[in-house]
């Protein structure tokens, strides 16, 4: 019987409402309300991994964090819409990380790509995180943590062309702008056929239903030439 919830519950009928919901079919529901179970024993105890493993939780340590964000999202919290959700927590996890019109956007038909709707019950996890990073402006590194690789061709370079100059001068312009350089060579490369899984979800206007879509890649093996060479350090009064 569930406790009554017009009271304060003890901590051990919140961790008994907690694993009541941690179950192998869980539903979009189970997981918040797993979440709000968490995020109350956190406010109330420290849940330090020492703490945690006395309470008897069926969740694992490493999810109360990402569960008590789901839980606080207000995107996920609206219960209308849980059915058009896709009920898996590492899912949910990616759903929190939206943006709340890219999150409302994903779950409508989208006519720029044939009528798509990305986020639905049955959705893929990576696809989620895809569509949602496609959203997010480009991290672009400092030039003083990025270390810029050449790589050495694999076939001898003709002897008319200078390829050495060319190295050292892309060598040169990446210290001058304060980026490491390293240079490393081809050891080998292999071409794999590949099998991409069923390809009618695809384009399904242009093959049948069984076949499969093919891909050849090439592996590339390569080996650092050298050490990572590191620009100067620029005195502090010298100007750029």
């Amino acid at each position: 019987m569930s406790p009554d919830l017009n009271r304060e519950l003890t901590i051990a009928e919140l961790v008994e409402e907690i694993n009541r919901h941690c179950m192998s079919d869980e539903t979009v529901g189970d997981v918040m309300a797993m979440a709000d179970g968490l995020a109350t024993l956190a406010v109330r105890l420290n849940l330090t991994k020492a703490q945690y493993a006395k309470l008897g939780l069926k969740i694992g340590y490493t999810w109360i964090k990402r569960l008590i964000k789901i839980g606080r999202d207000d995107k996920l919290r609206n219960s209308d819409i849980w059915r058009k959700l896709p009920a898996g927590r590492s899912h949910l996890v990616e759903l929190s990380l939206m943006k709340p019109a890219r999150f409302l956007q994903g779950l409508e038909a989208d006519p720029d790509q044939n009528n798509t709707i990305v986020i639905h019950p049955a959705a893929n996890r990576e696809d989620l995180r895809l569509y949602r990073i496609m959203d997010e402006p480009i991290k672009h590194p400092n030039r003083q943590d990025s270390v810029l690789l050449v790589i050495l061709p694999i076939e001898t370079p003709d002897q008319e062309f200078d390829y050495a100059g060319i190295v050292n001068a892309i060598r040169r312009v990446a210290l001058s702008e304060e980026c490491s350089f390293v240079g490393a060579e081809v050891i080998s490369k292999t071409k794999k056929e590949t099998l991409r899984g069923n390809i009618k979800w695809r384009q399904p206007e242009l093959h049948s239903p069984d076949e499969l879509l093919s891909e050849e890649e090439t592996i590339w093996t390569i080996s650092q030439t050298d050490v990572i060479e590191r620009p100067p350090k620029r005195r502090k009064d010298e100007t750029y």
